[in-house]
């Protein structure tokens, strides 16, 4: 039962993480969560209530932290190869930090944004 409850624990824990440092954190220890799950079936026929739900909650970290990931860089990806794209998200970036994408990043990555 304590292995159960352990994957309960860290599952609910990744699938929160995710507010906290997304990609990074749920996708560290849900695998985590869902390895514990599965041993804490041990000889028995079924799953332990417990291992179910953090093995579910895993799942669902897993799967909006991929989402997430892939939308990401399909936004970079279409920044760097549609033209009316990357004018549409420069106009965004102008309307909300006064600056276009590129000044945005160099910005980012100097450190100088404030």
């Amino acid at each position: 039962m304590e292995l159960a409850r352990v994957s309960m624990v860290i599952g609910i824990l990744s699938a929160l993480s995710y507010f906290v440092m997304p990609i990074l954190l749920p996708l560290s220890m849900a695998p985590i969560a869902l390895m514990v799950g599965i041993i804490s079936k041990g000889n028995r026929d079924r799953f332990k209530k417990p291992a179910v739900v953090g093995m579910s909650f895993s799942a669902v970290a897993i799967a909006v932290n991929l989402l997430m990931f892939f939308s990401i860089v399909y936004v970079f990806y279409k920044m760097q190869t549609d033209p009316a794209a990357k004018m549409q998200f420069d106009q965004i970036a102008i309307r909300l930090y006064g600056m276009p994408m590129d000044e945005l990043f160099e910005r980012v990555l100097a450190g100088t944004l404030q």
